[in-house]
């Protein structure tokens, strides 16, 4: 071929020329980077994790398997720890805010009948029941007054009284008010009262 010809070369030619060298090296690489991602790479970078193996392709998988039982055991954990968030314990514990606490309701009764005492300084209003009722609302004491002498009735009446303004009682049913004389000359005055609690 002589250089006039060589330079007459058309792109069509010169294209035609490079086309079956250009295919197989495209049809070669190809085949080389579909076999290395399908053969070789997982074969290369397998992960070993707890003693079983696992492919690039698994890891993605096993990676969101993990993180979703991840945050199924933070919730168990924040229920346990936590467990005020819709639970029963929570509507339990409701009902139970909603309610007077029995303690405090002990400790007030308690003191309000120490506080009240005789000539001598020695207790008179002794409480036998305590019944309380937190869901109708209720508490009803029964005692005596005693060892005050023809003054149990007035000293009844200042218990009532101070009982009827404490912060959780809505009303209270007075007692009737009766002296009885008991067996060594004194008087006794029995009671039976009822409060609704707010």
């Amino acid at each position: 071929m002589s250089l006039a010809s060589q330079k007459s070369s058309t792109p069509f030619q010169i294209l035609q020329r490079t086309s079956v060298p250009l295919v197989l090296f495209t049809l070669t690489l190809t085949c080389l980077l579909f076999l290395s991602q399908s053969v070789f790479l997982p074969a290369l970078l397998m992960v070993d994790i707890s003693g079983s193996k696992h492919n690039a392709h698994e890891l993605k998988t096993y990676h969101e398997a993990l993180l979703e039982q991840v945050k199924h055991k933070q919730e168990m954990r924040s229920n346990l720890v936590l467990s005020m968030q819709g639970t029963d314990y929570r509507k339990l514990s409701d009902w139970k805010q909603s309610h007077y606490p029995f303690q405090s309701l002990l400790s007030t009764v308690s003191q309000v009948s120490r506080s009240l005492h005789n000539k001598d300084g020695d207790q008179v209003v002794f409480i036998d029941n305590i019944k309380y009722f937190p869901v109708d609302g209720q508490l009803k004491l029964n005692g005596n007054v005693k060892n005050a002498g023809p003054r149990s009735m007035t000293i009844l009446a200042q218990l009532v009284e101070e009982l009827r303004s404490q912060p959780f009682v809505e009303s209270l049913k007075s007692p009737s008010f009766s002296r009885i004389e008991d067996s060594v000359g004194g008087f006794i005055t029995p009671f039976d009262i009822q409060i609704s609690l707010k």
